[in-house]
């Protein structure tokens, strides 16, 4: 109860600061901010329905509300809609594409549905816009080895060496993908990098 009257008190200053003013928040927009905070208590409260149908309503009255559709895809993934939660991701990615959490988000239904090739363009957009996240080279190549791709995967492997250098973690990946394609020659010389 005390969370309610807080959240009234708050929204009813929001909204007498937008009257007549220009650049303000207007009552729509307090409105849908609401309708997401209460479709976030449901998901949280695991009424799943009733938090996608919020969530909807949400997306009705703001079409482009990136983090609406993220939340609206997390919540059909736990329903396990999975047509709709991948639907709904590449929603949020369309609208915020710079957002790692639904592009991850995206890769890890693409995942699910086996998908694996599909997860691999994921993480490689991922590097295109931070080339520095290390982590994103690691699951570009995972998903390559998964979809058979491992010679695409050693180059991932090879161009994240270029940049923080020889490890062991590295070459071992490599020398064993070199193993898997029957290249003993490409796998020896993985090993003398470490010596």
């Amino acid at each position: 109860m005390r969370f309610n009257r807080v959240f009234m008190f708050l929204f009813l200053g929001l909204s007498s600061l937008s009257y007549g003013q220009e650049g303000r928040v207007t009552e729509a927009e307090i409105n849908v901010q609401k309708t997401f905070i209460e479709a976030n208590r449901e998901k949280i409260l695991g009424n799943y329905e009733e938090a996608a149908n919020l969530f909807r309503e949400v997306l009705a009255e703001n079409a482009r509300n990136g983090a609406a559709a993220y939340e609206l895809a997390r919540v059909y993934d736990v329903l396990e809609r999975n047509k709709e939660a991948l639907e709904s991701v590449k929603l949020a990615v369309s609208i915020e594409p710079l957002n790692s959490w639904y592009q991850t988000f995206l890769a890890d239904l693409y995942e699910d549905g086996r998908q694996y090739g599909l997860a691999a363009e994921v993480y490689e957009n991922l590097i295109q816009i931070y080339p520095d996240q290390h982590y994103y080279y690691y699951k570009q190549a995972f998903y390559l080895v998964k979809n058979q791709d491992v010679t695409k995967a050693i180059k991932v492997y090879n161009q994240l060496e270029e940049i923080i250098g020889i490890t062991q973690d590295l070459t071992g990946k490599k020398f064993r993908l070199y193993l898997a394609l029957g290249n003993t020659k490409k796998a020896t010389g993985e090993l003398k990098k470490l010596v």
